[in-house]
């Protein structure tokens, strides 16, 4: 991400993109890909307008983490033996 995407101030478009696509079901990662920003400075604004992810959303973000854990402990038992 460059310098001027993090210093990149949140516009009034932007706060109803983001009301818009979390009203959907989106995940914090998926609209931080369509905002152009990182998915935590999308949690950190989502947080500031009182925002609230869908659950759907939220488990479909918890299971993502989950098989990316499962993944770095199988790797990590691969390189202990």
């Amino acid at each position: 991400m460059s310098k001027s995407q993090l210093l990149r101030p949140w516009t009034a478009k932007d706060d109803d993109r983001l009301r818009a696509l979390a009203a959907a079901g989106e995940t914090s990662t998926e609209i931080s890909k369509q905002l152009g920003r990182s998915p935590s400075a999308v949690r950190k604004r989502a947080l500031q307008l009182s925002i609230v992810f869908s659950e759907a959303a939220i488990r479909s973000h918890a299971a993502l983490l989950n098989i990316t854990l499962a993944k770095v402990r199988r790797i990590g038992r691969k390189a202990k033996k």
